[in-house]
């Protein structure tokens, strides 16, 4: 079934049940929505489409300029009021754009993505194949001397879920990538701004998946820039708790690639009520600089991030994790944890918590890379084999003595002071720092200062 438009164009199932034998496909310039309200059932037999995507003009002297620009609409899935939508096949929401080009005068055209979003009210969704939620944005695909690319922004990609909502799927993409990479070899790319990959559980809804992916990344060729957007996991925010259950694996990416200038942008998990669980957990927001936007995080404070295999983090800028109200980040379980935590930072890793007792962040192994680090009043980080890794190479590591975790001196690399190192739970330690370049054979790469560690190399004490 095709339902297609120049403006909004929406299917429903709003007063009485309904049902599609086969395709569902839902097109429209303006916006595209697929429905399910007031307790009313939707069962799609086959795939759907809510497509709201634009596509610049390729032409020659073109009487409105502007028509090699694109811009996507609003593609939405909302099920609402008790509404029960099921799809037997794949999903594809999309508001992706894709710039023109005039090929008279060589200028190519920009592409802005839309707003594609899935959400649920109260209302039940169940995709059985894989889903794609996306707002991208790519520069012209135009095989022609395009002397110089354009804009490419991403848009919003979604998922909202509340109200005791629930959406089960074999996978879901959320992108809101931008790509403004010129198309032949020899020309400057455009600039490429990627937008906001989201999802927010809330009001005692589920999300379960097997795979979950956010995509705002941004990328282009020689003589653009770029600049990734964000990516951002939120359980709990308001009106309650959320749960998300996913079995094999959460992928955040926030990074920036292949311009002049690569500004990397943020990816966040958090949950305030509720747990996010996943047996992987990996998140990067690499660049070669950073923008406006804050530091990516790991935030647990009234809810639990849960990882039972591998939680891996590379980011350019600083990295906080923070836990609080005795919920706990890794794990799965501190009497027998099995993940294996890796988080590199180019900046300083920042642990934040509320209970100096109580372990808040924890796993089987655990490295921690990066130019220094900061564990403060209240954090409390554990694992069977710690190895902690300096990225420092302009001065030497200060281990023990006194100081505060963020301070910084001049003169020092890499400190981790006393206080720090007593809120460190771990079974073995080691620390690693790269030899100076330019020092003297005299000179110190690691400097030791009063400190006090216990361990012991008998698994029942002593």
């Amino acid at each position: 079934l095709l339902a297609i438009g120049s403006d909004l164009v929406r299917v429903s199932a709003l007063n009485s049940a309904s049902s599609v034998e086969g395709n569902l496909l839902v097109v429209g310039r303006e916006g595209a929505e697929v429905t399910s309200s007031n307790g009313q059932v939707f069962d799609i037999s086959g795939d759907l489409l809510a497509s709201s995507r634009a596509f610049g003009v390729v032409g020659s002297s073109l009487q409105d300029p502007t028509l090699i620009n694109a811009a996507g609409g609003t593609a939405l899935i909302d099920v609402l009021n008790g509404g029960d939508m099921t799809i037997s096949g794949n999903a594809l929401v999309t508001a992706d754009a894709v710039g023109g080009a005039d090929e008279s005068s060589f200028e190519a055209g920009s592409a802005t993505g839309g707003s594609a979003q899935i959400g649920a009210a109260g209302g039940i969704i169940s995709i059985l194949g894989d889903t794609t939620v996306s707002a991208r944005a790519r520069g012209t695909t135009q095989v022609s001397l395009i002397s110089t690319g354009a804009i490419s922004t991403g848009g919003l990609a979604q998922i909202f879920l509340s109200e005791g909502g629930s959406l089960t799927a074999d996978s879901i993409d959320l992108i809101a990538s931008a790509d403004a990479a010129a198309t032949i070899t020899g020309t400057n790319g455009g600039d490429a701004f990627a937008g906001l990959s989201q999802a927010i559980i809330e009001g005692g809804s589920t999300l379960t998946l097997a795979d979950f992916s956010l995509d705002a990344t941004a990328s282009t060729t020689a003589g653009g820039e770029t600049s990734a957007g964000e990516a951002l996991l939120m359980v709990g925010t308001s009106g309650g708790g959320g749960q998300v259950a996913v079995t094999d694996r959460v992928t955040m990416a926030a990074d920036a690639t292949g311009g002049d200038l690569n500004i990397a942008g943020r990816f966040e998990v958090s949950a305030t009520s509720g747990q996010v669980s996943t047996a992987n957990l990996i998140g990067t927001a690499l660049g070669e600089a950073t923008g406006d936007f804050a530091e990516s995080r790991l935030g647990a404070v009234g809810g639990d991030i849960l990882v039972s295999n591998a939680l891996s983090i590379d980011v350019f800028d600083s990295f906080i994790v923070e836990a609080g109200q005795g919920n706990l980040i890794g794990g799965p379980d501190l009497i027998d944890p099995t993940v294996a935590i890796d988080i590199t930072s180019q900046g300083t890793i920042v642990f934040l918590g509320d209970n100096d007792d109580a372990i808040d962040f924890g796993g089987l192994s655990m490295t921690l890379t990066s130019r220094d680090i900061a564990i403060e009043n209240g954090a409390r980080i554990g694992a069977v084999t710690m190895d902690l890794v300096s990225l420092d190479e302009t001065a030497p590591a200060i281990l023990g003595g006194e100081g505060t975790p963020s301070g910084e001196v001049t003169g020092e690399g890499y400190t981790l002071i006393a206080e720090e190192i007593s809120r460190l739970e771990v079974g073995s330690f080691t620390f690693t720092q790269p030899v100076l370049p330019g020092a003297g054979t005299d000179d110190p790469d690691i400097i030791l200062r009063e400190a006090t560690a216990f361990g012991s190399a008998d698994p029942n004490g002593g």
